[in-house]
């Protein structure tokens, strides 16, 4: 992870490198991350209880992320973003645990409504819980928001003069969230993705193994006219994406 942190940091046109991590090692890694550039870092943490944290991941670690969450705030400049899955079960409480969190610390906190796939429709009926449920909370409790920047990602984020923190909505199925959309991905088999839940994707091999730039970039751009202008989640259709863990999410 140093010597790819390391590469992109020092790729021209390249300002901002971020990951995200479920954080099991952040305390054995962060130094030498701090070292190799890295700007930013998405931490999965989708419960601040310990239980309902062991039951989720199988793993009994929340003290320890949270203390080495912590040693990354007083000891570097990474700006740490937190993603938790927006679950019916557990969003209120986990709202209110967020807004204490992020009380004093220069956090966002972000909930990702949760995302219906061709293998998890039993779960994502029985869990599936609106955004509103949130950003009503949000707004009458004086909580104002954030016009997104160019370069920002798809979280619509809220602030409060009480609070150092922020807290951030992902919302897929909310009206209009495609339409700013500027994201591509890119696959570990060197597959790009013009949409999340897109009906397939497109080798650009050839370029990375030739080194061949130019071919790259004109690749891309032919890709531009053609990306999706939406999804069709509301259609229980994912696309391709049988599960969110083919390309990291």
């Amino acid at each position: 992870m140093v010597d790819i942190i390391k590469t992109i940091k020092n790729t021209e046109g390249i300002e901002t490198v971020a990951m995200t991590s479920n954080g099991y090692k952040l305390g054995k890694h962060l130094a030498a991350w701090q070292a190799a550039g890295l700007n930013q870092i998405n931490i999965s943490m989708d419960s601040f209880d310990a239980a309902t944290f062991h039951k989720m991941t199988g793993f009994d670690m929340l003290p320890q992320l949270l203390a080495d969450m912590d040693t990354l705030l007083a000891t570097t400049d990474i700006k740490l973003k937190i993603n938790s899955i927006l679950m019916a079960e557990t969003a209120f409480e986990n709202l209110m645990n967020a807004i204490d969190y992020v009380k004093d610390r220069a956090v966002t906190y972000r909930f990702i409504e949760f995302m219906q796939t061709s293998d998890n429709s039993d779960l994502f009926f029985a869990q599936h819980a609106q955004s509103d449920i949130i950003t009503n909370y949000l707004i009458k409790h004086g909580w104002q928001t954030h016009v997104r920047g160019s370069n920002d990602g798809p979280a619509i984020e809220y602030s409060h003069p009480d609070y150092k923190g922020r807290i951030g909505m992902i919302a897929p199925y909310a009206a209009h969230f495609c339409d700013s959309c500027n994201r591509l991905r890119v696959s570990s088999q060197g597959k790009v993705h013009l949409c999340l839940f897109d009906q397939g994707n497109y080798d650009i091999r050839q370029y990375l193994e030739q080194d061949d730039v130019a071919g790259l970039v004109n690749t891309l751009h032919s890709f531009m006219p053609i990306k999706p202008e939406h999804h069709h989640l509301h259609e229980s259709n994912s696309g391709m994406m049988h599960n969110l863990s083919m390309i990291g999410g």
